[in-house]
């Protein structure tokens, strides 16, 4: 479990980051660290595969005994586990852990996680026509709220068959809240006129693993069986879900979907300004 943990955080660093067995690459470029998790049975074989790769070599012993392995770097693993709790409990960002000054120092300076802006649609003379007609409007907020954005595919293999799911789902950064996305909302590098910028309220990490949870739940597929005996026919359905293994999400970064909020003498309103979506209406009665 460790080692896909701190997967998910360097890849919230901007690092790519595959993982093979007992051995975890993160790379930048053409700067590399190679991340080994041995066991008395496998150290040999990881340390034979650290120097096969290249770069930094990091050993993070999942066993007791002292472990010399010159110009390795060794991480303890108890104080690693902890750091990697304390991001997801949201105590700690990932640069302020013993991964990241990792990653400084191997790799370069940490990106920063893109942003973007979804272009709106809905120009406010839309909105308040909108408003008057359905609320009586006197109160127009347009507000910038922030999603992490991942383009996801993930596959489920049954009865020799594979189904494969694909498409862009945005985490909501301030309700935790997974959402599909539709492809064609067009993004832009600004928007000249905006009320509120809200900021995130989780990171990326989180919204990672939020995001992968609901991509094994799309990609969840039921299949149905008949079994006829002497007596009786029985139906069975039986779910089977995509292996964490099996799904890929790549981070398109934090992006900005403009909603109006519009408040009214008759009730409130929440318009996607990407695309005329009403999300939400509240009507006096």
């Amino acid at each position: 479990m460790i080692r896909q943990l701190i997967a998910k955080l360097l890849r919230s660093t901007g690092c790519s980051v595959s993982l093979e067995g007992d051995v975890l690459t993160a790379s930048r470029g053409d700067a590399r660290l190679t991340f080994g998790f041995p066991s008395e049975n496998s150290l040999q074989d990881v340390l034979d595969q650290i120097a096969g790769k290249g770069g930094q070599g990091v050993l993070v012993p999942m066993l007791d005994e002292p472990i010399e392995a010159p110009g390795i770097i060794i991480l303890d693993r108890e104080d690693l586990e902890n750091d990697v709790m304390q991001v997801l409990l949201g105590k700690k960002k990932t640069r302020e852990t013993v991964l990241g000054d990792l990653v400084t120092d191997c790799l370069g300076e940490m990106d920063k996680v893109p942003e973007a802006m979804v272009r709106p649609t809905l120009e406010k003379e839309d909105v308040v026509e909108i408003g008057n007609k359905m609320v009586d409007g006197f109160n127009y907020i347009l507000d910038l709220v922030p999603y992490f954005v991942f383009e996801y595919t993930s596959l489920v293999e049954y009865d020799g068959e594979v189904q494969e799911s694909k498409g862009t789902i945005g985490v909501n950064a301030l309700t935790e809240s997974p959402e599909i996305w539709e492809h064609d909302m067009e993004r832009m590098d600004g928007i000249e006129y905006f009320d509120r910028k809200r900021e995130p309220k989780t990171d990326e990490v989180e919204a990672f693993q939020i995001a992968q949870r609901k991509v094994i739940e799309l990609g969840t597929v039921v299949k149905e069986s008949v079994k006829e005996r002497e007596d009786a026919t029985i139906q069975q359905k039986k779910s089977v879900k995509p292996k964490k293994e099996d799904v890929q999400l790549e981070g398109l970064g934090l992006v900005y979907l403009p909603i109006w909020c519009v408040e009214g003498s008759k009730g409130s309103i929440i318009i996607n300004a990407s695309t005329g979506k009403i999300l939400k209406e509240d009507l006096y009665s």
